[in-house]
């Protein structure tokens, strides 16, 4: 995928300049109700298998699946909409489910304590090398608590920005969520090559609290955890690939 500059705003971290840049996603087909990602055209050997999918497939028997419920889907699925409703200015927060709302108001207060900048929100993303796609929660600019405190220098000695990519979480945060989010930071990081990007996992929970969990501290933390998602990637891969040859040649 490629980047072009969308538009710059003054930022109040420091006066700087912030350009958000637009993920380039043209060639990306989306099926909502199936989920799956294609590439040009809607054919099977164009599909990008998910992050959350090749984590399913590649870790299968260890990712904790068992309490996966249709209901915990569809609750996340309304939590996820209600906040790209929010983020575009269209939601109106008296219709929400009140199994909903009180993880709405979580969210609620993570923007006040966090005081975000977004620059994106519930963002397709893909990779066409590694064949695979997602879609990545929140790519922000936090201003509160989290804040970062120390600026980045560049070997040019130009300040280096600091952006955080947050995955929501509704239900249990399951213990392979860096490894998701690592997925969508090798990407962000593509459109964002000159930014320091933190990751997080935003946990919403039923009685409308919040609890933002650092995911990685350090750059080789980073790099770890973007080696093991494309290990558990390609495992996924394989196994879809060799699914249907599963009979064994005797020996002669």
């Amino acid at each position: 995928s490629s980047q072009q500059t969308a538009d710059s705003v003054r930022g109040p971290r420091e006066g700087l300049a912030i350009k958000r840049h637009v993920f380039n996603t043209t060639r990306l087909i989306f099926e909502c109700l199936s989920h799956q990602y294609f590439l040009d055209r809607r054919e099977p050997d164009r599909e990008l298998i998910s992050v959350t999918t090749a984590i399913k497939e590649g870790l299968e028997g260890v990712t904790g699946s068992e309490y996966w419920t249709e209901e915990s889907r569809l609750r996340g699925d309304a939590v996820h909409k209600a906040i790209l409703y929010h983020a575009d200015g269209d939601l109106e927060a008296s219709t929400l489910h009140p199994i909903v709302a009180p993880y709405f108001d979580g969210y609620l207060r993570f923007l006040a304590d966090e005081r975000p900048e977004i620059l994106h929100v519930e963002q397709r993303i893909y990779d066409e090398a590694y064949r695979y796609g997602g879609t990545l929660d929140l790519l922000v600019i936090l201003h509160g608590l989290h804040e970062a405190t120390r600026t980045t220098l560049t070997q040019a000695g130009d300040v280096r920005l600091v952006l955080d990519l947050i995955d929501v979480k509704s239900g249990l945060l399951p213990w392979w969520v860096g490894l998701q989010v690592a997925a969508y930071r090798r990407l962000a990081q593509v459109v964002y090559p000159t930014a320091l990007i933190r990751s997080w996992a935003l946990h919403l929970k039923r009685n409308g609290t919040h609890e933002l969990v650092p995911l990685a501290e350090m750059a080789r933390d980073h790099r770890q955890a973007e080696q093991d998602f494309l290990s558990v990637l390609r495992t996924a891969q394989l196994k879809r690939a060799h699914a249907r040859n599963t009979t064994w040649r005797r020996k002669s």
